[in-house]
């Protein structure tokens, strides 16, 4: 009788006893000590081996050791500034232990700081390529940084600077173009390339100033051919003097 009142005593006190065991487990397996979680939750699963609950946890405390390990080795990877190694680390880790923490939130930092590396070389490489003008070349990184990180003005920043350059560019090759003109004297040429600059862009001094010389000096040629082609006027008094009005401006 004795020998069954003790099986009954300690059939009463297999709850509180699996009820400890487990919260010691879990405190174990919360603090990072793998042989604690794993001998709390082996005794656990012992007690009762239909749980599924428990199996899982004794399945992460089996596992602890090694997720441990690799999260160690990725933070250690990461402050060598080797991100790829520790994004390799800590996937493996999460793989093995989607629910500890550190894995997953240390998953998610080192994503991050790949991003964001990524986007600052494409922006590197894009202004790179935009001071040697190669626009194609700085076009191209800029939407690849876009895509990297969609929400950020820096690379809309970097394909208007690109817009702005090819202006600046169309607008020194048509000021050159209109500068040769005026030494060689084409005056109606020159007054020409001045107005398409200015249907560019109605506000450039030069190119005002240019328009303005260059449109006195072909009035002025128009002038002086008109005697040039019809010297009898000369013969006036009133067209000699006209015509050295000319001259002299």
């Amino acid at each position: 009788e004795a020998a069954i009142t003790g099986l009954r005593e300690l059939q009463a006190s297999v709850p509180s006893v699996l009820a400890e065991t487990v919260t010691e487990g879990d405190r174990a397996l919360a603090a990072g000590e793998a042989q604690a979680a794993l001998r709390s939750f082996a005794i656990a699963t012992a007690i009762d081996s239909e749980d599924p609950v428990l199996a899982q946890k004794l399945a992460r405390a089996e596992s602890l050791a090694e997720v441990l390990t690799l999260v160690g080795d990725a933070e250690q990877a990461e402050r060598e500034a080797d991100l790829v190694l520790a994004l390799e680390k800590l996937q493996a880790a999460v793989t093995l232990d989607p629910e500890w923490s550190p894995a997953t939130l240390g998953l998610e930092r080192v994503r991050l700081a790949i991003r964001e590396r990524n986007f600052d070389d494409a922006m590197s490489a894009g202004f790179s390529a935009l001071a040697q003008k190669k626009y194609d070349e700085a076009r191209n990184a800029f939407v690849e940084a876009s895509g990297i990180i969609p929400a950020s003005t820096e690379s809309e920043d970097g394909l208007l600077q690109i817009e702005l350059a090819l202006r600046m560019d169309k607008i020194e090759a048509m000021k050159t173009e209109a500068e040769a003109y005026r030494r060689d004297g084409e005056w109606k040429s020159a007054v020409d390339a001045y107005q398409k600059i200015l249907e560019v862009d109605d506000a450039l001094v030069f190119a005002r100033q240019g328009l303005d010389a260059a449109s006195e000096r072909l009035a002025l040629d128009t002038e002086l051919q008109k005697y040039i082609d019809n010297p009898t006027l000369l013969q006036e008094d009133k067209a000699l003097g006209e015509a050295r009005g000319v001259l002299v401006k």
